[in-house]
């Protein structure tokens, strides 16, 4: 596999060394060579991997409904359902957690409901007292273009978390940082960043196998469109 673009998962394993989390992620939770971050952080010394939290779709993204908690079969671990009745994590979903990691792939648009997934998340972290640590990803559309009309503030809602035009042309991580610092989150905010991620790369120039993001995004073209 040739892969023009490297994540940094080893140097997130060092960041939470000695820490216990909550994975927010999905089936695009994974590394190039396709393994799931739940077995990464499993075998990771030091790593306490204590709760699994899921967006829209479901934690294994075969769901079209709003979902309830429950509990992970493959892991025992349980999954709090952030796309619901609730679609922030509560203080009680929390306790025992010291940091809160997210891990999804985002198709580069403001109404792809993930980003308003992770900025709820940063909220309640915040007001948890706990960290946030965003394992950043590609934007597949790129990262170089900004097209569409922007959100009226009056018109937030979960496909429009806060003001962005409809291809926003950040990552993930950039996001985040945006979120903690436009909007006064305060988050204590850790990015692991992509040291070789060319803003100009489409997705299938990363390297990187496509992973359905949601049920209705099989290709890279379905995301252009």
């Amino acid at each position: 596999m040739n892969l023009s673009v490297v994540t940094g998962l080893e140097e997130c394993l060092t960041c939470l060394k000695g820490t216990r989390i909550g994975l927010v992620g999905n089936h695009t939770s994974v590394g190039p060579d396709m393994a799931h971050l739940i077995g990464m952080f499993q075998d990771a010394e030091g790593v306490a991997l204590s709760a699994l939290f899921a967006p829209e779709h479901g934690f294994y993204g075969e769901m079209d409904v709003q979902l309830g908690s429950a509990t992970d079969p493959h892991t025992d671990l349980p999954i709090h359902s952030l796309y619901g009745d609730q679609r922030a994590p509560t203080r009680e979903m929390l306790e025992g957690i010291d940091v809160l990691v997210f891990s999804i792939q985002d198709v580069g648009v403001r109404f792809y409901t993930y980003i308003s997934t992770m900025f709820h998340c940063m909220e309640a972290a915040a007001a948890s007292g706990i960290g946030f640590l965003v394992i950043d990803r590609p934007n597949p559309i790129t990262g170089t273009r900004l097209e569409g009309n922007v959100t009226e503030p009056q018109f937030q809602s979960f496909v429009s978390v806060r003001p962005l035009p409809i291809r926003h042309g950040m990552t993930i991580g950039e996001l985040a940082m945006m979120f903690n610092e436009v909007y006064g989150i305060g988050v204590d905010l850790t990015v692991v960043k992509m040291p070789t991620w060319d803003r100009a790369q489409w997705f299938d120039q990363t390297g990187w196998p496509w992973v359905m993001p949601s049920p209705a995004m099989p290709t890279l073209d379905t995301a252009i469109v």
